[in-house]
Formats: structure tokens, C-alpha cells, sequence
């Protein structure tokens, strides 16, 4: 299955390399703020499959988990942080990724999508 991948992020740095190492892998990606109230139109228009979630927008974490149920979540952490991870585990997140070199960002991505095939 190809990833068709929606990031999160406040950080507009962050979209654009992000969505510039998608791009280059010839991978779909749509770039959002923190503002989901389109969420649910996003995720069916564009056949979105994996959410990265930024750490800023830790937040909206509840809201993406009741509209993207189809969807795999990654949230990508600026540090390894013990809490944000123990709340992490109430809702359905597949992986995590640390920032700022996202180690295996691509292999991650396509294992989250196998395992959940």
C-alpha cells in the first residue's frame, strides 16, 4: 500500500521538509496547521492513510483519534518525553518518530501501513 501521508505541524519549517523528502520519494503528503475543522473532507478527498502528527499539536490528538480511524498516527516528538508518551498509549498511535532527523521516517511509515493492513 503507498502512503498517502496528511502532516500536522505549527511548525512551518517542519512542512516543508517534510513534505519536500515526500515529494522527492514521489510519496503524496498534504502540509496542515493545527486547524482540523476540515479534517474529516481531508482525510476522504485526498485518501489519507497515515497521519504525522507534530508534537505542537499534541492537543488535537483526541479529535484526529475520532476522525481518522482509518487512518495510522505517528507523532513525531521534539524529545523523548515519558508523559507524552504514557498519554500517547490511550489512543490509537502506531509509532513515534524524534525530531529533527526522523530516523527511519520512510521505513516507519511503510511498516505502520503493513501492520495495519
Amino acid at each position: 500500500m503507498e502512503p498517502r501521508i496528511l502532516i500536522l505541524s505549527k511548525n512551518s519549517s517542519d512542512l516543508e521538509h517534510l513534505q519536500h523528502v515526500f515529494s522527492d520519494e514521489g510519496i503524496f503528503s498534504h502540509c496542515e496547521g493545527q486547524d482540523i475543522s476540515n479534517l474529516k473532507s481531508l482525510l476522504n478527498e485526498h485518501n489519507i492513510n497515515v497521519i504525522l502528527l507534530d508534537e505542537s499539536c499534541f492537543s488535537i490528538l483526541p479529535e484526529v483519534n475520532s476522525l481518522a480511524k482509518d487512518a495510522s498516527v505517528i507523532i513525531v516528538l521534539h524529545h523523548h518525553d515519558e508523559d507524552t508518551l504514557k498519554l500517547s498509549m490511550e489512543y490509537n498511535v502506531d509509532h513515534f518518530l524524534l525530531k529533527p532527523r526522523y530516523y527511519n521516517l520512510l521505513p516507519t511509515i511503510y511498516n505502520v501501513l503493513e501492520e495495519n493492513s
